[in-house]
């Protein structure tokens, strides 16, 4: 399970607790509000890049090199057409094609 995944899960569990929590046991209610606000703080954790993240020139993110590219790899050795017609020059958006420029 990835980090996102796992922080996505959490995330939703505190949001149930919180939704549950009943309002005719102050003291358990108070256990669940405070259990989720503690299961808030993790996904955040889980989310935050161990490193600080460069960013180029143009303001966008840099990925570290350790990382890698995911997904690249296999869509250099496994194109499917989207891939494949996405880097065919011109292929997108010229007049009289059956795609429009913009959209699926």
């Amino acid at each position: 399970m990835t980090r996102a995944i796992q922080a996505v899960k959490q995330h939703l569990e505190a949001q149930r607790r919180r939704a549950l929590a009943p309002e005719y046991d102050p003291i358990r209610r108070e256990f669940e509000l405070g259990l989720a606000e503690m299961m808030d703080q993790e996904p955040q954790a889980l989310l935050t890049p161990p490193e600080s993240l460069q960013s180029g020139l143009g303001g966008e993110i840099v990925p570290h090199v350790k990382d890698g590219l995911p997904g690249l790899e296999s869509t250099l050795k496994e194109p499917d057409m989207r891939n494949t017609e996405a880097s065919m020059p011109g292929s997108l958006g010229k007049p009289g094609s059956k795609r429009p420029a913009h959209g699926p």
